[in-house]
């Protein structure tokens, strides 16, 4: 009667594991299925309508984030002074990559949830990854974009004719 009890344990964490891989797999196949990431190989005119294109519809505002090189590191500079005082809800946040040289523009989508997750992973990797990143020239940390809302959240110059835009939707 000992023994049965032990390989009964092990059976019902055996069960919770699978389970919990299958959750794992499920929601990693939903964020496959929501998102989607596209590159395309454009002339220089087709890249930059694409970048104008996606402008247009936030014209005249400024970007909640600025990425800025400090000391070789690329870091963010995120503008709470731009917070309106009753954001809506973001669903969706879209990015537009176009390099020049290789005249290629990269579409990206995602669903705003999946930012949310990346942003807690990054708060508990952290002390981790901080030595890395440091060697890799990076220092960007994902922002809350809740307290921004819909609306343009990144137009960054690049060096050699990049350009990236980032933009949030909501309902």
């Amino acid at each position: 009667m000992a023994r049965s009890r032990p390989v009964k344990l092990l059976k019902v964490l055996g069960c919770l594991a699978a389970l919990l891989l299958l959750i794992g797999l499920g929601v990693g196949g939903a964020v496959l299925l929501m998102s989607s990431f596209d590159v395309q190989h454009r002339e220089q005119a087709e890249g930059a309508a694409a970048i104008d294109e996606a402008l247009a519809r936030f014209a005249g505002s400024r970007p909640y984030v600025d990425l800025v090189r400090r000391d070789g590191l690329i870091s963010t500079n995120v503008h709470h002074e731009r917070e309106p005082e009753h954001p809506a809800a973001i669903t969706r946040v879209h990015g537009l990559l176009w390099e020049e040289v290789p005249g290629r523009l990269v579409r990206a989508s995602t669903p705003a949830w999946v930012l949310d997750v990346a942003r807690w992973k990054n708060a508990a990797t952290a002390p981790l990854l901080q030595p890395l990143e440091k060697q890799l020239g990076l220092e960007v940390s994902l922002p809350d974009l809740s307290p921004f809302g819909p609306g343009l959240l990144v137009d960054h110059h690049g060096a050699h004719g990049r350009r990236l835009v980032i933009w949030a939707e909501g309902d």
